[in-house]
């Protein structure tokens, strides 16, 4: 995607560090006039500035009232080697936001402009620094919950992924410039080993069969994996819910129906993370708001990545549970007996 009205040749600028109050702050800036916005902004203490790849320690100064209004340091990086391979300046500074959003109006007073959301990474990519896997990979980084979802993000930024596309692209383009000689110049006297390409393009149907296998295991790492618990109507979903995300979300009482929308909670087991849905109980809608929240129910029921499906041990199997049982038959789930402290009736 490139931004409406988006410039590569202008300086941009922007707050590096989520917003809120912390003992730091960074302020990117990058483009051809990196260097001059930073130096208006930034008064080093060393006489001969800002040298690249050098953190220098100064001061930040409002030239409009002629005064410093924090302490701290900064570091050019000249392109090509930054990471949108333009000229880039990194200032630490305090983390207030009052600090930071200051930086922010008189970086842009001296020639720079906002950045768009992402567009260090978009120049990143557009300069040849980063691929479009490696770019993704930045994001789903960024946005890690878990020590597993970083890893699996850093192995795609490190390029592994990447590499082994480039070397499936690679070896078709051989296959594909052997078979093209082989047609266009016969009087060559060319040769194809059919059962050697035949060979060789199983091995990579076999690559690329697993890669897109991982796509599920990736996703679930990145996204989190969606779980609903279903049942029918005051079988304890809510209850059920409750105890997994260890607070009261979901109102929870004897009368059948309490749950007419659905809820969702994060939570996070053995450095996975799973999202919990719970929802109105599957039966026969006798509203028109209970109908809704049946139909959203079942709506989970199949986006889902699996289901908890609770059934009550203290009472018979009912149509109700046949039904729903059958309706998530095609589904990755477990069956979870609840009530089992009443004396059990379910076959």
């Amino acid at each position: 995607m490139v931004f409406k009205g988006f410039d590569a040749s202008e300086t941009i600028i922007a707050v590096a560090t989520p917003p809120g109050q912390g003992a730091l702050g960074v302020v990117r800036v990058s483009g051809r006039e990196a260097l001059k916005v930073a130096q208006k902004l930034f008064r080093p203490d060393q006489v001969d500035g800002l040298k690249p790849w050098r953190l220098v320690h100064g001061k930040l100064i409002d030239w409009e009232r002629q005064e410093y209004f924090d302490e701290a340091t900064a570091v050019y990086f000249p392109a090509p080697r930054s990471y949108t391979r333009e000229d880039m300046v990194e200032i630490i500074c305090h983390g207030s936001q009052a600090i930071l959003e200051e930086i922010i109006r008189l970086g842009i007073l001296a020639g720079a402009r906002l950045a768009h959301p992402g567009e260090f990474t978009l120049r990143a990519y557009l300069h040849g620094r980063l691929d479009l896997l490696q770019a993704e990979a930045v994001n789903d980084l960024v946005r890690a919950t878990s020590l597993s979802q970083a890893r699996l993000s850093f192995r795609q930024l490190d390029g592994r992924l990447s590499r082994r596309i480039d070397s499936l692209r690679q070896e078709l383009t051989e296959i594909l410039s052997a078979i093209e000689a082989a047609v266009e110049f016969p009087e060559e006297g060319i040769e194809l080993d059919r059962s050697a390409f035949a060979e060789r393009l199983k091995k990579m149907a076999t690559v690329l069969e697993r890669l897109v296998r991982s796509y599920d295991i990736g996703r679930a790492l990145l996204d989190g994996v969606k779980l609903a618990i279903v049942g029918r109507a005051n079988v304890g979903k809510s209850t059920l819910f409750n105890a997994l995300v260890e607070k009261d979300r979901a109102i929870v009482s004897p009368f059948p129906g309490t749950t007419r929308d659905y809820l969702e909670e994060k939570i996070k087991i053995n450095d996975m993370v799973y999202t919990l849905v719970d929802m109105a109980g599957i039966a026969e809608p006798g509203h028109p708001v209970e109908e809704e929240g049946i139909r959203r129910a079942r709506l989970w029921m199949n986006q889902a990545d699996g289901l908890i499906i609770l059934l009550d041990s203290s009472e018979p199997l009912t149509a109700e549970d046949e039904k729903i049982l059958a309706e998530a038959a095609e589904k990755r789930g477990v069956v979870v007996l609840n009530k089992v402290d009443l004396p059990g009736r379910l076959d």
